[in-house]
Formats: structure tokens, C-alpha cells, sequence
């Protein structure tokens, strides 16, 4: 029984590219509604006469914060489609009580 060929080291080299190229484009199709959102870091830093940071109290809390938001004209479309089918469901409703 012959044992099976081993890829070349080409023939890997052209199967990963082709995963990134394929990969790459999948997830900028996915991506393309969406912005990123500016960071804003912390207020400044005071420092005392030393050059040294004063020490501030630790402050910790967790905000609902994404790095992605919905374009604006994106967001404008949802809502509009979304007003579309609430329209079409009360026309629907209207129309069951009159039967």
C-alpha cells in the first residue's frame, strides 16, 4: 500500500492565501454597516511639584460599550424598515377586524 503525498510547501504557501484573501473578504462584507467608535481616554493626569501623578481614589465601573456602532445612514434604513412593517401589521390587524 502506497502512503499518501505529503503537500509541497507551495502547495500550503497557496491554500493559506487563499483562506486569508477568502477569510479577509468574508469579514469585510460583515463589517461593512459598522464604524468604530472613537476612544476618549480619561481626563488628563495632574502631577504634583515633583513631576509625579497625584494619587487618585480607584474608581471602577463597567460600561456597555462596543468598539462597532451602526453607520448613520445604516441606522436611518432600520428604522425606516422597521416603521414599514409595523404599518403593514396594523393594515393587517384593520383589516382582520373588519372581516
Amino acid at each position: 500500500m502506497i502512503p499518501p503525498a505529503k503537500p509541497t510547501g507551495l502547495q500550503r504557501i497557496i491554500v493559506i492565501t487563499i483562506g486569508l484573501v477568502v477569510g479577509s473578504a468574508i469579514g469585510v462584507y460583515q463589517l461593512r454597516d459598522y464604524e468604530l467608535v472613537k476612544y476618549e481616554p480619561p481626563a488628563k493626569v495632574e502631577y504634583n511639584e515633583d513631576g509625579t501623578p497625584k494619587p487618585r481614589p480607584l474608581k471602577l465601573s463597567f460600561q456597555t460599550t462596543s468598539p462597532l456602532q451602526l453607520k448613520p445612514e445604516i441606522k436611518e434604513r432600520n428604522d425606516r424598515l422597521l416603521r414599514e412593517k409595523q404599518a403593514e401589521k396594523q393594515v393587517e390587524k384593520q383589516a382582520d377586524k373588519q372581516d
